[in-house]
């Protein structure tokens, strides 16, 4: 995982004139972060070499680490860590990027505390120039926070390093995540049981979600994972995590626990033949021939977006060949007379981007993106 990420961050989407010099730049994120969050992004453009050192109160443990904190160059993915803050008083640490030339930057960082409550409130509209700060993960559609729409990563614990789960884009009009992203590979995979520890996203404000503390069989609809729980089952945290409501859709019962469940254990499978595969599922809300959104109620009434279609796209990446293949699955949210996916429900990325209107993979290098999103080898993906 770590050479992936490497190599993402030789692709640089700046075009610099040939013997131009690239002016330095920095992007800190967040200057301030609840109490709860363990990590963020810096990204450098630069030509120079430099190095980021962190400067903490007198007294104060070290409770923020940086890696790496020195290199050369343009870097995307450079990863802020922190402990979560279980004090009474919110914290600080004052962080310098300082570059060969002489150049400094420097920004302050503040997490809030959880004993005096101090955790801002998310936006749940924020700016259109509020961008996304860890644009260096693979599996990232580009990522819009406007109508509503709120950005959330979740991280977990594997062999005592924190990575990242997986990343959602939520609709908080329609209680509804419009896509969810993940990586997927062995890391990820082990024995821990279903955990069924159904509740709120603790990082969206819980008026904004669905209630869900039972589904809707008398509907006929289930509590449709789009991160599976049987792709996150490594340890408890991991797979307890996909039971956030924010996850859940209304899915077919059927479809779900039929079709559905089948292009999953697929999906797993196709994790096996790759260094890493990169997944991002979502519903559709509206279509060409349907451009009114249906809903039903959860469990206290609220109104929730029911998906008229689901769509899956996968991006395989291949180290020792530095390949790329894609695939996308479309399906109807409807019963089928099959439980398996066939050739006619595999699109290529481009396809399955016009039908969103979502942009998938913007980190693909530019010269091969779209090749790689108009690929449709049905055979490569065993249909």
């Amino acid at each position: 995982m770590t050479l992936l990420f490497l190599l993402f961050s030789l692709f640089s989407c700046e075009k610099i004139k040939q013997g131009e010099k690239m002016k330095n730049e920095v992007d800190f994120g967040s200057d301030f972060v609840p109490y709860d969050s363990q990590g963020s992004f810096i990204k450098i453009k630069s030509d120079n070499s430099w190095n980021i050192s962190l400067t903490f109160k007198d007294g104060e443990p070290q409770w923020c680490s940086v890696n790496p904190d020195a290199g050369k160059g343009s870097k995307s993915n450079i990863t802020l860590l922190y402990s979560v803050n279980n004090g009474q008083e919110q914290r600080s640490v004052d962080i310098t990027v300082t570059f060969s030339d002489g150049e400094k930057f420097d920004f302050t960082l503040t997490q809030a505390s959880k004993e005096n409550g101090d955790r801002p409130d998310p936006d749940p509209d924020p700016e259109p120039d509020d961008s996304v700060r860890v644009n260096c993960w693979m599996e990232l559609p580009v990522v819009d926070t406007t109508g509503g729409v709120m950005f959330v990563s979740h991280y977990t614990e594997i062999g005592g390093k924190n990575v990242r789960n997986y990343s959602l884009g939520f609709d908080t009009r329609n209680r509804i995540a419009l896509w969810v992203a993940y990586p997927l590979c062995s890391d990820y995979i082990g024995k821990q049981s279903r955990t069924d520890e159904w509740a709120y996203d603790p990082k969206i404000p819980q008026e904004y979600q669905p209630a869900l503390y039972k589904g809707w069989p008398e509907r006929g609809y289930d509590r449709g994972h789009q991160i599976p729980s049987g792709s996150r089952n490594k340890n408890y945290t991991t797979n307890a995590q996909t039971f956030y409501y924010s996850n859940m859709t209304a899915q077919v019962s059927s479809f779900n626990q039929n079709l559905w469940a089948k292009c999953e254990g697929m999906v797993r499978g196709y994790s096996s033949t790759c260094d890493t595969l990169y997944v991002v599922t979502g519903p559709v809300l509206t279509t060409t021939s349907s451009s009114s959104i249906s809903y039903t109620n959860d469990n206290l009434g609220n109104g929730v977006a029911v998906p008229k279609a689901y769509y899956k796209v996968l991006l395989k990446y291949n180290i020792s060949s530095s390949s790329y293949s894609a695939i996308g699955y479309y399906f109807e949210n409807k019963p089928y007379d099959r439980s398996e996916p066939i050739q006619s429900d595999l699109y290529t990325v481009a396809e399955i981007e016009k039908m969103t209107g979502l942009t998938f993979f913007p980190n693909l290098p530019e010269e091969i993106a779209d090749k790689v999103k108009n690929q449709y080898e049905p055979s490569k993906w065993g249909l």
